[in-house]
């Protein structure tokens, strides 16, 4: 550590920060490969494949630079016979980076509209820049409930009203503020230190792929599960 020490004052106080950065750079580089060897043994036990992978998006609707996501590895395959995914990924750029997982449980048959149903704020601002604006649907009792982004206020409102789709909705949303509604299925957004653990993304799964299953019998689509 000296012989460093002594090599950095060698360098002068100009290197110094360059020096940091590297080592901040490392130490980074190495904490991420942990991580993902982690993921790795983890995608076996629930059953699902791993993959590494940088695909980037920038919002639906506008080009800012600074809102684009980068989805970062996924585990993807079928979960009691429901078709799942979870991934990371990262929203903005530079010091207005954030980093999530997501998990996300799909539907039999997508919605054919652009949707997120949710009841927390902050999520919804998060989403929002992917989406197109906020939606009512005239339905007063609707409309004050939850928060709704999408494209078409008629297939939103004919999915809502469909029996007994409004009660696993309900059920969704107080699960956790994290949870949403979008036109493929349950998404789960969580931070990457409370979803690094194989119990956590299990409890999640549990939750979400029943529910998902209960919304695709309620709206008789069909089943995905072979699709992966």
């Amino acid at each position: 550590m000296n012989q460093f020490l002594d090599f950095t004052s060698e360098l002068g106080p100009a290197f110094l920060p360059i020096v940091f950065i590297a080592i901040v750079g490392f130490i980074s580089y190495y904490l991420n490969k942990k991580y993902l060897e982690k993921l790795r043994t983890i995608a076996p036990a629930l059953g699902l494949q791993f993959a590494e992978k940088e695909s980037i998006q920038q919002p639906s609707f506008g080009q800012d630079f600074t809102n684009r996501l980068v989805d970062l590895w996924e585990m993807s395959g079928n979960y009691h016979s429901v078709k799942v995914r979870i991934f990371g990924r990262s929203q903005g750029y530079g010091k207005n980076k954030r980093t999530f997982t997501y998990v996300v449980a799909y539907l039999n048959e997508p919605i054919k509209e652009k949707m997120a149903i949710t009841k927390d704020d902050d999520i919804t601002k998060l989403i929002s820049k992917f989406l197109p604006l906020e939606l009512k649907l005239g339905n007063e009792h609707l409309d004050e409930k939850y928060y709704i982004h999408g494209t078409s206020k008629e297939k939103i409102l004919e999915f809502l009203t469909r029996s007994g789709v409004e009660a696993v909705v309900d059920e969704v949303l107080a699960y956790s503020d994290n949870t949403s509604i979008r036109e493929d299925g349950i998404w789960y957004q969580g931070t990457v230190g409370e979803t690094k653990e194989e119990s956590k993304l299990r409890e999640i799964l549990d939750f979400i792929v029943p529910q998902t299953r209960k919304l695709s019998d309620l709206t008789g689509s069909r089943d995905r599960s072979s699709d992966f």
